[in-house]
């Protein structure tokens, strides 16, 4: 006895390849496609109306019936009770196959279609997490090369992950164009582990971007942008040729810290310190004055001249 997997109207495809690959190994697949005929038929085509039949070609036409049968068998015994009640006044099981070719063929044919528009058409959306939409991307695709005809060979991989790219939007429009050749070199479980990684990255520079209140800012943005500015007292802002406003306040260890070795002040170093540039000018200065033995100063090293009226 010969069994089939259970007929589902959904999954006919699916059926149809099973049940010819069960037909095959019995030997049965060229009856159930027409290909092999009855013995008796094949005479009464060619035109020979006296049948005259030894034992061998007795035995042909019982084997032949033999094997019809378990093959018509199997078919209706794989249907439930609707689809059996189309096909019980059949009498060969290649009408059989025929009439669920005819039905469920053209149902499966629509719904591949539809497949492959919501597969064409789908984009990802900000609220969407990548793995979530990696499956619905597989789940259109597998139903698509499900519901197509045997003739038709499954999706190759360069379109599958072509089309996979285009669905995840424009935000990765760049990376798409950078992947260049690569996208279809790599098999598609590699191309979601890539896009699953960047993801994750990409999540984490967010996280690294947000300052210690939990705001998030804008890559390129100056971390104290948007910040309220502090206020003086009186509750107006400080204006920046206001005396009294704060001071920046310097510790060891800051970026951009200086120490004064002249006057130990931070904020600048002695190069730049004022108070030694003041003393350094007053010392020159009077290096270049002195007195002559008159008690007249000498002003770089003369006397000057004196107006007499």
């Amino acid at each position: 006895m010969i069994t089939l997997k259970q007929f589902k109207p959904d999954e006919y495809f699916i059926w149809k390849i099973q049940a010819e690959a069960t037909f095959r190994v019995h030997g049965f697949l060229e009856i159930i496609k027409g290909v092999e005929k009855h013995p008796v038929n094949k005479e009464s085509e060619t035109g020979d109306t006296e049948m005259t039949m030894n034992e061998a070609e007795a035995d042909q036409i019982l084997e032949y019936e033999r094997r019809h049968d378990r093959a018509y068998q199997a078919l209706i015994n794989c249907l439930e009770t609707a689809d059996a009640i189309k096909v019980y006044t059949l009498k060969s099981a290649h009408e059989i196959w025929r009439r669920l070719e005819q039905e469920y063929g053209q149902i499966s044919e629509i719904r591949r279609t539809t497949a492959l528009h919501e597969l064409y058409s789908l984009r990802k959306d900000k609220a969407t997490s990548m793995d979530d939409h990696i499956r619905t991307f597989t789940r259109l695709q597998t139903m698509a090369d499900y519901h197509r005809p045997a003739t038709n060979p499954p999706m190759n991989k360069e379109d599958i992950n072509l089309i996979f790219m285009t669905s995840l939007g424009d935000k990765w429009k760049v990376y798409r164009r950078a992947m260049g050749t690569r996208v279809t070199a790599m098999t598609t479980a590699q191309l979601f582990a890539e896009i699953r990684a960047l993801e994750i990255q990409d999540k984490g520079d967010e996280e690294e971007e947000k300052p210690a209140g939990g705001a998030l800012t804008t890559k390129g943005q100056h971390p104290g942008a948007g910040r309220t500015k502090k206020k003086h007292k009186s509750g107006k802002p400080y204006d920046k040729n206001d005396k009294n406003k704060i001071k920046k306040k310097w510790h060891p260890g800051m970026k951009g810290y200086k120490k004064c070795d002249f006057c130990d002040k931070e904020g600048h170093l002695e190069a730049e310190c004022f108070k030694k540039n003041r003393r350094d000018n007053n010392n020159s200065s009077n290096s270049n004055n002195s007195t002559n033995k008159n008690g007249l100063i000498l002003l770089n090293g003369q006397e000057p001249e004196i107006q007499r009226h």
